[in-house]
């Protein structure tokens, strides 16, 4: 139940977040330069954390792989 609930925080918030923007700038509120940058810096985290979410862990906990022994 908690697992669904947090994986529907980030596209709610985000989807919120974009129509309060348009919202915005219909009504012109915010400027076309103020839009663009926050859309762009909200949408790139967004996918950003997508991208580190399907990342997979290493088998031994760490975040650090072990390299191989260099051979001369």
């Amino acid at each position: 139940m908690i697992d669904g609930l947090t994986s529907l925080t980030r596209p709610l918030v985000t989807i919120g977040l974009v129509a309060a923007l348009i919202y915005g700038f219909l009504i012109g509120r915010i400027g076309g330069e103020q839009f663009f940058t926050v859309v762009t810096m909200v949408v790139g985290f967004w996918f950003g954390q997508r991208q580190i979410d399907k990342v997979p862990t290493p088998k031994n906990g760490t975040d650090v792989q072990p390299t191989p022994e260099a051979k001369p």
